[in-house]
């Protein structure tokens, strides 16, 4: 089982976040030099938007897992509390 959750966690590492491509809209790593969908040429000011894309993507998830988290938390401690009045 130990096996299993260690090639998990090497899959997730591996796996790259992709950002739109700027002619298609589609799916793109930030490093390509074409886009797989549709063959355009990036540029490097256009991988820099990527990159600039995917920055701002991960920090919403972190700004919403930070409030999201605390309010779960809160709201399991209202059920429980309300349980055992």
């Amino acid at each position: 089982m130990n096996n299993l959750g260690a090639l998990a966690g090497q899959v997730a590492i591996k796996r790259k976040p992709k950002g739109p491509c700027p002619s298609c809209g589609l799916k793109v790593d930030d490093e390509a030099d074409n886009c797989p969908h549709c063959g355009y040429k990036l540029s490097a000011k256009d991988r820099a938007r990527l990159r600039e894309h995917l920055k701002k993507q991960y920090e919403k998830g972190v700004k919403l897992a930070l409030i999201v988290f605390p309010v779960f938390i809160g709201l399991i401690v209202l059920i429980y509390e309300l349980k055992n009045a």
